[in-house]
């Protein structure tokens, strides 16, 4: 997926963050871009957040972003996808997290329709014990929705993603 147009309407360039090499992109939301990169210090892929160019001039987007950053630093739980490191490099504000091989539920609903309840349930119960692990540590994620739920290809784990507006 290419990487969302700026606010000028043209594609951003591929940015340059110290220490990660960026493979692909992945997919844009409201805030910017995520990528598939490589943390070169410990040559593992994660998948690397970046804020976009028009926003970083608002301090109130970048204040939430590195909310989002620090709120999924301080999780740790099977069922949330872990926060890996954050910073600013070369002018680009950046989240690099836990790359998980799968795709959002959004995605596997739009592609095969209704999921089976036994599915839906197992689902429902992982979204459930990821809110609770935040809650206890007092971060309350605003922005459920199956887009940001992902189902891991290969063990069908569910990881909640996007504590963006927690």
């Amino acid at each position: 997926m290419p990487p969302a147009p700026d606010a000028d309407g043209r594609k951003p360039p591929v940015p340059r963050v110290e220490g990660y090499e960026v493979l692909e992109s992945l997919g844009a939301g409201a805030m910017g871009v995520v990528y598939k990169a490589r943390q070169k210090s410990l040559d593992r892929i994660v998948a690397l957040k970046v804020l976009a160019t028009h926003l970083t001039k608002d301090s109130r987007f970048a204040r939430r972003f590195n909310r989002e950053a620090h709120a999924a630093g301080q999780l740790n739980h099977p069922n949330v996808v872990r926060g890996i490191d954050f910073g600013e490099s070369n002018g680009v504000h950046y989240f690099a997290m836990e790359f998980i091989e799968g795709q959002d539920l959004g995605k596997i609903l739009k592609a095969q329709g209704p999921i089976p309840e036994a599915q839906a349930l197992k689902i429902a119960e992982a979204v459930a014990k990821a809110l609770r692990s935040a809650w206890k540590a007092k971060i309350l994620h605003r922005d459920i929705k199956p887009s940001n739920i992902m189902i891991t290809t290969e063990r069908g784990e569910v990881k909640l993603a996007a504590l963006g507006l927690a």
